[in-house]
């Protein structure tokens, strides 16, 4: 039962570490599909700011 545990808790580790290295990628790809620029370090998306006429 103990060794079963183990695995498990192994296996949840691993896919919140997958999760944790790709999301940034993903909100990277949807910053830019919105015409922004995202930063890597902070995790934020800066856009482009509009200037009214």
């Amino acid at each position: 039962m103990r060794r079963r545990l183990r695995i498990v808790l192994f296996a949840a580790f691993a896919a919140l570490l997958s999760i944790a290295f790709v999301m940034p990628f993903v909100r990277g790809k949807q910053c830019a599909a919105q015409g922004g620029r995202f930063e890597r370090t902070t995790l934020t998306c800066t856009l482009p700011t509009a200037y009214p006429r």
